[in-house]
């Protein structure tokens, strides 16, 4: 009975702790989304950003943390073509999305998103994270997202 308690205690803690990752609410996607697979002359390193990654950002000068998701829909040697979304993180900004065209710079891409504000997107060398930052209105969010 002891240990029936015990594991029901440490099952009730790690579900306190996890609860924020599981019943997370992600932003919203567009209807459309469609991904497209990186053509046969897009090296691997570059192909790697294909997909959707996911993940918190957060600014630590304003305290604020926000679920962002990335989608790099079609990606060539270039650039890419992706969907930002963000989760609200206020009563004044509103969840929403946006469809832009990304460049590479060196190795990451930068797309500039609404206006005044930049995303940057570096994939990690094992290909399993998307270090990302978002320059908003004076402030930089910043996370690892994953897939």
């Amino acid at each position: 009975m002891r240990s029936k308690k015990l594991i029901l205690g440490i099952a009730a803690v790690i579900v306190m702790i996890c609860s924020p990752l599981i019943g997370a609410e992600w932003s919203p996607l567009p209807g459309d989304l469609k991904i497209d697979m990186p053509g046969p002359e897009v090296p691997p390193k570059i192909s790697a950003y294909s997909g959707i990654w996911q993940g918190v950002a957060t600014c630590e000068a304003w305290k604020q943390s926000t679920n962002i998701q990335v989608v790099l829909e079609r990606v060539h040697l270039s650039g890419a073509k992706l969907i930002f979304s963000w989760r609200g993180s206020s009563r004044d900004v509103k969840d929403g999305w946006q469809r832009v065209e990304g460049n590479f710079d060196g190795h990451q891409i930068s797309a500039n998103i609404v206006p005044k504000q930049r995303i940057t997107l570096r994939v990690s060398d094992n290909g399993k994270y998307l270090y990302f930052t978002w320059s908003k209105l004076g402030c930089m969010f910043m996370g690892t997202l994953s897939r």
